[in-house]
């Protein structure tokens, strides 16, 4: 691999990571790839964060420290870091995680390798307690290279199955998020964004490579139980029933209406989680969850309405398995 290789940006967010941040950047130093940039993105840490960050930076060229002003959240760091990217294609890395050295490099050979672009590749994930020792893997088991079709790749995603619906194992062409950007003051902001530029890619290829490792700790943004948490899940499962009823591309009509299933199921469940929060904020956030629900349509259920709801969604959860596999067996292979 030479230093012609196009340019890559590597964004690194984080938001009080001191206990974590130290092993992460020395993984991204590591990377073998010859023509990377790394944008070391700093919510306005309140820790020794910063320091560790611009320590990493002076050692290594390739990383420029971005500290924002004020904390503003993971949406406005991430849109702020795409603004800031020069690099044609984009990776992402949360700043408590770590990568292989060779993560970037083998990313960008698979890339290399679809027939169409632009084109997404993912590897599978490992995950990690917070200590660092191992606690199981996601994604998928394939041999070398596997071609999904962007259908395949959106109905994988949408179920939640093999194809996660978060940025940091995969690698971007720059040009899926051309007037894309997040929801700016929620988090969940890649589960809104990705099936996006999943629609507007070829193809996604995934790789047989465990590269990533996802650190599983009680402090994570996704972790904390808050109702802000809550309703921005819901928020985010309301805009992909959205985006499933306004005709996505690659997503015959047919298959995006049974899709609705399941977040439609995570929308309940969470209104369900909410209610039953100890929280002085509970009542203001369940008012602005049902207007949520409205958009689609939905009403809030209780007690026995909602466990009977509940079944009826995963019976019909289970019907759109099944009909989902007969419709693959008689789809071309790609």
């Amino acid at each position: 691999m030479s230093d012609t290789q196009p340019l890559i940006t590597l964004i690194v967010t984080f938001y009080n990571e001191e206990a974590y941040l130290d092993s992460c950047l020395a993984s991204v130093a590591s990377q073998d790839y010859p023509n990377l940039e790394v944008l070391l993105m700093d919510d306005a840490s309140t820790d020794a964060s910063p320091e560790i960050a611009r320590r990493h930076a002076t050692e290594d060229a390739r990383m420029q420290l971005h500290r924002m002003e004020h904390n503003g959240g993971i949406a406005r760091l991430r849109n702020r870091a795409l603004d800031l990217a020069q690099g044609d294609y984009i990776a992402w890395i949360d700043g408590d995680d770590w990568i292989d050295s060779h993560h970037v490099s083998t990313l960008y050979d698979a890339l290399r390798q679809a027939p169409t672009q632009p084109a997404i590749v993912l590897c599978p994930t490992q995950r990690h307690n917070a200590d660092g020792s191992i606690k199981d893997w996601r994604g998928m088991r394939v041999p070398d290279l596997t071609m999904l079709s962007s259908q395949e790749a959106l109905t994988l995603m949408m179920t939640g199955d093999k194809v996660s619906g978060h940025f940091w194992n995969k690698l971007f062409p720059r040009e899926l998020f051309d007037n894309e950007r997040m929801p700016e003051g929620r988090v969940f902001e890649d589960y809104y964004l990705l099936p996006r530029l999943v629609a507007r890619a070829t193809c996604l290829i995934c790789t047989d490579s465990t590269l990533y490792h996802y650190r599983l700790h009680a402090t994570s943004i996704v972790h904390v139980a808050k109702p802000q948490n809550v309703y921005d899940l819901t928020l985010a499962c309301r805009d992909r029933i959205l985006f499933l009823r306004n005709d996505p591309p690659h997503l015959a009509p047919e298959v995006a209406r049974r899709l609705e299933v399941y977040p439609l199921k995570t929308i309940y469940r969470a209104y369900h989680r909410l209610t039953q929060m100890d929280h002085p904020e509970r009542h203001d956030y369940l008012t602005k969850m049902e207007e949520a629900m409205q958009d689609l349509g939905l009403k809030p259920l209780r007690g026995i309405r909602y466990s009977s709801y509940m079944f009826l969604l995963s019976l019909r959860k289970r019907y759109t398995e099944c009909w989902l596999r007969r419709v693959k067996r008689h789809e071309p292979v790609f």
